[in-house]
């Protein structure tokens, strides 16, 4: 909704915290303490901070994928 609305900044705000691990101390398995393994939200996090971040940021962020092996044989090309 952010994007649609041109709010890009915030945007990429959400994504990060979205896709930050946070591990709870129980043991159940919310679907919020899988979301940093999605990858689609990771696709949509990497082509934000590519048109909008910097070249660094971007790295970090495709770094970030490999090391969650969540990463695509589109995504290592793109990298």
């Amino acid at each position: 909704m952010h994007v649609r609305h041109k709010n890009y900044e915030s945007a990429l705000l959400i994504l990060h915290s979205a896709c930050s691990s946070k591990r709870s101390n129980t043991h159940k398995k919310n679907r919020e303490d899988c979301l940093h393994l999605c990858i689609k939200l990771w696709n949509f996090y990497a082509d934000l901070q590519e048109s909008l971040g910097s070249f660094e940021d971007t790295k970090l962020v495709y770094d970030r994928m490999m090391d969650l092996k969540v990463a695509s044989p589109q995504n290592v090309l793109n990298y």
